[in-house]
């Protein structure tokens, strides 16, 4: 951070939690640093995306002020553009602003475009507002893609043994434009905090791994069937 002021580099790393410093090498904190350290508005978004570690791939980093329902936010309009998310690390500052770090990838294209970052950045603008629903928009694009013709079936796993920090939920589902938006708005009503996702996909097949807490920042202790009702719901309709 040679450049910057000493009292902003203090301030910066005091205000980013520990599990940042330990999942974000010196070097990519070094370039997060302009986009984390100024203040951030109620309504304000700051989205910028670097070349990825992996080919093909891109570093997206979304900072704004935390609230429920933002992964689901990022998530959807991200959906609706075209780009997929690989990977999605959740920080927040000791001043309640959302540092979501995600590896990404284009749908379509290889190399997205900027028309489609510009898209994204947009709706999760009007999505923060309260401008649109990003639920609506995803139903009105889903209707245009065919149905898997043998679907396979929803699965759901809440494992509270697998991490010491969180509880963990696997959920396989059929792929399908905006899954992770429907999982993590489900997530969201259920008043649950993701701090780490994990994605693959196999064939047509998805299968994410949540670590989320709950609102009080610990491991879930309420009857895992209810999590598992709600998640069939979204994702069976």
């Amino acid at each position: 951070l040679g450049g910057e002021s000493g009292p902003d580099v203090d301030r910066f790393l005091r205000r980013m939690p520990r599990s940042y410093f330990l999942n974000v090498e010196p070097v990519r904190a070094a370039k997060h640093f302009a986009t984390i350290a100024p203040s951030t508005g109620v309504k304000e978004v700051r989205a910028v995306h670097l070349e990825g570690v992996r080919a093909g791939t891109y570093e997206l980093l979304v900072v704004a002020q935390d609230r429920s329902g933002l992964l689901s936010w990022i998530a959807g309009s991200l959906a609706l553009a075209g780009v997929s998310i690989l990977t999605a690390q959740v920080f927040t500052t000791e001043d309640g602003v959302a540092a979501d770090l995600f590896e990404v990838e284009g749908v379509w294209e290889k190399e997205v475009p900027d028309r489609r970052w510009r898209e994204f950045r947009g709706m999760l603008r009007r999505a923060v507002d309260g401008s649109i629903s990003l639920e609506r928009r995803v139903d009105e694009k889903r209707r245009w893609y065919p149905a898997p013709k043998a679907p396979s079936p929803v699965t759901v796993e809440v494992d509270n043994a697998a991490s010491d920090f969180a509880t963990v939920i696997e959920v396989g589902a059929p792929d399908r434009l905006g899954l992770l938006y429907d999982i993590t708005r489900t997530f969201a009503d259920l008043g649950l905090d993701v701090h780490l996702a994990k994605v693959a996909t196999y064939e047509g097949r998805v299968v994410d791994s949540f670590y989320v807490r709950d609102a009080m920042g610990r491991k879930l202790t309420d009857d895992p069937e209810e999590i598992d009702r709600a998640l069939r719901v979204r994702l069976e309709a």
